[in-house]
C-alpha cells in the first residue's frame, strides 16, 4: 500500500522488524527500548560451549539446519564462525572444534547466518525515536540496529535495512543503517495516522517533525551506509556523547550539507571533535580529527 504506518512501543519494550512496505508512505517508528531487525534467526545457549569440542546445545534449533553457517557471538573473547553438520535435539554438531569456551553466562549468541537479509523498511520517509518517552521517562538504554562485533558499516547484519527517500532518527545508544538505493538524511515533516480503535471509532495521531541523526549517550555510534546509491546529508548529523563515532559511507556520491559533529575521546569541543569517515565512490576515504577542519562545500576526493 500506500499510506502511513505508525508503530509504538512501550513498557520499555522493543520494536523488532521484519518487513514494512509503506509504497510512497512515510512510515513513525517509536519505542522505549530499541528498534531492532528481526530477520534472522538466533538462540542461546543451555550449557557450556567447551573448547576444543564441537557440539553446543541450544535453547531452541528452530529455523537452524544442516549445513547453515551460523556465528556464536560475545562480548568476552572474538567469535567463531561454523557449519552445522547434525541436528539432534537442540544439539548442534558443527564443523570443526571450538577454540574458546562460550558460557551461557555470558550472554552468548548464536546466529544462523544463512538466511538471506530483507529490506525492514521501504517508504518515502523514516522517522526513528528509540529510548523514548511513551507511557513512562526515558533510561538512556535504547539502540537503532545494533552493530554485529567486528563488523563494518558495509557489512552490518544488525543495522536497520531501509529503502527510503528520506530518514531522520534519535536514540541513546546508536544508530545503524543500511540503505538499498540512496537516502537523504533531512528534516521529516509531521506524520500523521488514523488509529482504528476497538469501539469502530477512529483517532487522528501525529508524530512530530525531527530532523538529523542524534545519539545521546558516551561511545554513541552513528553508521550509515548506502550500498548502491547516494547519501545527502542536509540536516545535522550529531553524536553527542564522549567517545563517539561517526560513519558515512556510500557506493555513489557523498553530499554534506549540514553539521557533523562527534565529541573528541573524553574532550567534547561545543560537540565538534571526533572520529568522522567519509568514504565515497571507490571507497576513498577521508578521516577527520577535528571536524572544526572540514567546512561545507568542501569537494572529498
Amino acid at each position: 500500500g500506500n499510506g502511513n504506518v505508525r508503530v509504538v512501543a512501550d513498557n520499555k519494550s522493543d520494536i523488532r522488524l521484519s518487513q514494512i512496505k509503506a509504497g510512497n508512505g512515510d512510515v513513525s517508528l517509536i519505542a522505549e527500548g530499541s528498534i531492532l531487525d528481526n530477520h534472522e534467526t538466533t538462540s542461546t545457549l543451555t550449557s557450556v560451549a567447551a573448547k576444543d569440542q564441537n557440539q553446543i546445545v541450544l535453547l531452541s534449533t528452530t529455523g537452524f539446519a544442516v549445513g547453515n553457517t551460523v556465528r556464536l557471538e560475545h562480548t568476552i573473547s572474538t567469535a567463531e564462525t561454523r557449519i552445522v553438520t547434525a541436528i539432534i535435539g537442540n544439539t548442534l554438531t558443527l564443523s570443526a572444534n571450538l577454540t574458546t569456551e562460550f558460557k551461557p553466562s555470558d550472554n552468548v549468541v548464536v546466529r544462523n547466518l544463512s538466511i538471506p537479509a530483507r529490506v525492514n523498511v521501504e517508504a518515502n520517509s523514516l522517522r526513528m525515536v528509540a529510548d523514548a518517552s511513551v507511557s513512562s521517562n526515558a533510561d538512556g538504554t535504547g539502540t537503532i540496529g545494533r552493530l554485529v562485533p567486528g563488523a563494518q558499516a558495509t557489512t552490518n547484519r544488525d543495522a536497520i535495512d531501509t529503502k527510503v527517500n528520506y530518514l531522520a532518527a534519535q536514540s541513546a545508544q546508536g544508530i545503524y543503517i543500511l540503505e538499498a538505493d540512496g537516502l537523504t538524511i533531512g528534516n521529516l515533516n509531521d506524520i500523521a495516522v488514523q488509529q482504528s480503535n476497538f469501539d469502530s471509532t477512529t483517532t487522528l495521531r501525529t508524530d512530530s517533525k525531527i530532523e538529523g541523526l542524534i545519539t545521546e549517550n558516551d561511545r554513541g555510534q552513528i553508521h550509515v551506509h548506502s550500498t548502491t546509491g547516494n547519501l545527502t546529508v542536509d540536516e545535522r548529523v550529531n553524536a553527542k556523547g564522549n567517545k563517539s563515532q561517526i560513519s558515512l559511507t556510500a557506493d555513489g556520491s557523498i553530499s554534506i550539507n549540514a553539521d557533523i559533529y562527534a565529541s573528541r575521546d573524553g574532550n567534547p569541543v561545543d560537540g565538534r571533535s571526533g572520529l568522522t569517515q567519509i568514504a565515497q565512490a571507490g571507497q576513498n576515504q577521508v578521516v577527520v580529527g577535528n571536524i572544526d577542519s572540514f567546512h561545507i562545500g568542501d569537494t572529498v576526493q
